[in-house]
């Protein structure tokens, strides 16, 4: 059973649970049932699944409303007794061997409250203190058959600090990094007097689109042949596109299905983010042998190594990640060089091979 929360218009966990349920499907020991929620049934997903063949059901979880009777307090424990109750009804009517739970919070957890093996995958940073029944929840029932796994060792230790996780019980919240499946698209380039810098995501507050705007703003006044590219959805994107509709050379195009074409035709990737868990973009930008200029946050200088394989700026510092996008837009032969090492880093760190392998592991450990 795969609990699967993950944001309908595209992005990080969409890729991850398309890999997710490709991986347990192959496993051929597992019959996966899929809950969705009825807002994640795209046209994409409902033609993945159909291709996949595998079985799945809408998600109706209960909710809780605060009320002037039912304050925020009393709503938090009724809600866990609610959420509780939810999935014993589905655990006594489906009786599944493991449940996993990738992505949506700690909403979920009471599943571990439930004689069933358990992974809660968490794929965003978390960053509050975990409320006390949830504390004492984990501290209780985590242990080899109900593991949290992260996608970074830095959202690792992030996690385990916000969660409160007692010593004695660190050694079940693991992470494994993600994986981009490469199709291989060959390199278009055109044009190569052009020079393309591509961001993929989310617009949104915490992917610093007003960063991007005004480096792309700065940087496209002095270069003409030079281009910026966001791809992704998001709820800031329509402000964007309009604050950009007069700009040949900066596009918010939204959501695109093809993103390796976009990789194929870009010259440098540029992640701006205030926070990031990983970042599954950064490292398909690594396996296409694109130069990588991201924030110093979280488990972004994970994948990208300063001045090898690209460079690592300051969080929102408008300087240097100007200096650095123009130093490689005036240097070919070192967009060369950092695209090739990034190329090698990608196959020794991240490949779906080496991410098949640690979840193997884990499974083994768990089953």
């Amino acid at each position: 059973m795969l609990l699967a929360d993950f944001l309908p218009s595209g992005g990080g966990t969409l890729t991850y649970f398309f890999q997710l349920t490709e991986y347990i499907k192959q496993q051929k020991r597992y019959k996966l049932l899929i809950l969705l929620k009825k807002n994640q049934i795209t046209p994409s997903v409902t033609a993945f699944l159909d291709q996949s063949n595998v079985e799945y059901k809408l998600l109706n979880l209960p909710r809780i409303k605060a009320s002037r009777i039912l304050g925020a307090r009393l709503k938090y424990y009724i809600e866990q007794i609610v959420v509780f109750g939810f999935w014993l009804g589905l655990y006594q009517k489906f009786k599944p061997d493991i449940i996993i739970h990738s992505t949506g919070g700690e909403i979920h957890f009471p599943i571990m409250l439930l004689p069933v093996k358990f992974i809660a995958i968490q794929h965003s940073l978390q960053l509050k203190p975990l409320g006390r029944v949830y504390r004492l929840m984990l501290s209780k029932c985590l242990n080899e058959k109900k593991q949290i796994l992260s996608v970074s060792d830095f959202a690792n230790k992030q996690l385990i600090r916000s969660y409160g996780i007692p010593s004695n019980k660190q050694r079940f919240c693991k992470y494994i990094y993600n994986c981009y499946i490469s199709k291989n698209h060959p390199q278009t380039r055109p044009d190569i007097t052009k020079i393309c810098i591509l961001t993929l995501g989310h617009v949104t507050h915490y992917k610093n689109p007003e960063l991007w705007l005004r480096i792309a703003k700065e940087i496209t006044r002095n270069y003409d042949n030079v281009s910026f590219t966001w791809a992704g959805n998001g709820d800031e994107l329509n402000f964007y596109q309009k604050q950009t509709q007069n700009y040949r050379q900066i596009n918010f195009v939204g959501f695109k299905d093809d993103v390796d074409f976009l990789y194929s035709k870009c010259d440098i990737y540029f992640q701006p983010s205030i926070l990031e868990s990983h970042g599954i973009a950064v490292i398909g930008a690594m396996a296409y042998s694109k130069p990588c200029v991201v924030t110093q946050v979280g488990g972004l200088v994970e994948s990208v190594l300063h001045n090898k394989t690209g460079y690592i700026f300051p969080n929102n510092d408008f300087v240097t990640a100007k200096e650095y996008l123009v130093r490689l837009i005036n240097e070919p032969k070192l967009r060369k060089a950092y695209g090739e090492e990034g190329l090698r880093r990608f196959e020794s760190h991240f490949t779906h091979k080496i991410w098949q392998e640690r979840m193997d592991d884990l499974f083994n450990q768990i089953i």
